[in-house]
């Protein structure tokens, strides 16, 4: 059974998170667990933090109960909640431990104005050790068919990394894009042909297509793409390499998820970094 953590700060926004990765996994057994981080008192008593505590779950355990009673839950489909104090990393963390989750999902308002939930968002990106899926509350509840993969062809080590996507693929029905943004002059015969091919064999079921774009930025480009073609799950790659792209700002995904407007799917691929070099002008992340 597929083991998905969703992030919930009982909001309208999280509420749908939970609702279109139902949809996305709906002919597979999942279990779906909610998270909610609850503020802990300083200096507060073992008792008064045990109460705490006891409140926290029992709200959680409501909230399960009133969403099974209103939304009738698929037979392949296992809800349960769990109330942790403290920072909500910590509690991600501390709950990855005990039961390891194939994805996270987190809502997003899609406007950026949403000072938790961009910032949660961005954060377990860079952090989580599992694909994140970030749901703004404006996505429909339907069948995915159109599938964007942004790849410059370099960013991945193997080809199974994009596993989470072929899951949710359906023969006939899917469409698959890979879409890659090249420099100005750059040209598409530059791309890595080997890395292509072995794309194409792992989707051969799907017959993808590789769209180019020529832009001298790579968010401007995919946000390009967005608005001129229908996507239901746009797909980025983060490497987690280090922390300078995070104090500059630098990482595409992360842009992505604070603005989000459409779902979209990062998968984590963790490499080795042997320093913390001062950063390049070049994204390290698509």
């Amino acid at each position: 059974m597929k083991k998905i953590l969703v992030l919930t700060d009982y909001s309208a926004a999280a509420r749908h998170a939970l609702l279109f990765a139902m949809h996305m996994y709906h002919a597979q057994a999942c279990e779906f667990s909610l998270l909610h981080s609850y503020a802990q008192l300083p200096e507060a008593s073992d008792f008064l933090d045990d109460q705490i505590g006891r409140d926290a779950q029992a709200m959680m355990n409501d909230y399960v109960e009133g969403f099974k009673k209103e939304y009738e839950l698929n037979p392949y489909h296992a809800l349960s909640g769990t109330a942790i104090g403290g920072n909500i990393y910590i509690a991600v963390s501390e709950l990855y431990a005990k039961q390891p989750s194939e994805l996270v999902v987190v809502g997003a308002t899609g406007n950026g104005d949403s000072i938790w939930l961009g910032s949660v968002a961005t954060e377990i990106i860079r952090t989580a050790p599992c694909p994140v899926l970030v749901v703004p509350i404006s996505a429909a509840l339907r069948p995915l068919q159109d599938f964007v993969i942004a790849t410059d062809y370099s960013n991945f080590k193997s080809q199974t990394l994009f596993k989470p996507v072929a899951e949710v693929l359906e023969a006939g029905k899917s469409k698959l894009v890979f879409l890659s943004i090249l420099e100005p002059e750059q040209s598409a015969k530059e791309v890595d042909q080997e890395r292509q091919a072995l794309l194409n064999q792992y989707f051969e079921d799907f017959e993808p297509l590789h769209f180019f774009m020529k832009d001298d930025s790579t968010l401007e480009g995919i946000e390009e793409y967005l608005s001129n073609h229908h996507t239901d799950l746009l797909v980025t790659v983060s490497h987690n390499r280090s922390l300078w792209d995070v104090l500059l700002n630098r990482s595409t995904s992360r842009i992505l998820a604070y603005q989000a407007e459409v779902p979209l799917l990062v998968l984590t691929e963790n490499v080795s970094d042997s320093s913390e070099e001062l950063p390049s002008s070049e994204w390290e992340l698509l």
